[in-house]
């Protein structure tokens, strides 16, 4: 899912407004969205089910365990790195069922504000088919 991230973060970041320059780190820094999965135990990153409750909770610690790695670096590419949420949510992993656009759409209305910055949001709504048009474009790749 690499490539679609970093083209929707370039995407998102020109529209808010940075300079090519940082919009071109930001799509460098995408695929290291999900760098604190290497501290996840294989048995329950490659688990080819349904994640018990337990091995669901450590799942959701790979978001911290990236933050950590990453928040100390001086280095403009490291502190850009971020989890992609609308790609993390509209996908299927073998732990868990994509959601449906709609309600992904519902939980950033839902967040704006609180977990996500109101004008990203707004910006990716009001964007919203440029965003799904690259989603549509990468979705057969690995």
């Amino acid at each position: 899912m690499g490539e679609i991230e970093e083209t929707r973060s370039k995407e998102l970041a020109l529209l808010y407004g940075l300079e090519p320059k940082e919009a071109d780190i930001l799509h460098m820094a995408s695929p290291m969205h999900d760098i604190g999965k290497v501290g996840i135990p294989d048995a329950i990153l490659n688990a080819p089910r349904k994640l018990t409750k337990e091995e669901f909770e450590v799942m959701k610690t790979h978001a911290q365990l990236g933050f950590d790695m990453l928040k100390h670096s001086n280095k403009p590419i490291l502190k850009a790195a971020m989890t992609d949420v609308f790609d993390a949510l509209g996908s299927e992993r073998v732990y868990k069922k994509a959601w449906e656009l709609e309600k992904i759409l519902e939980l950033f209305k839902e967040q704006s504000g609180k977990h996500f910055d109101p004008q990203l949001v707004q910006l990716f709504l009001h964007n919203l088919d440029t965003f799904t048009a690259i989603r549509d474009k990468f979705k057969d790749l690995p």
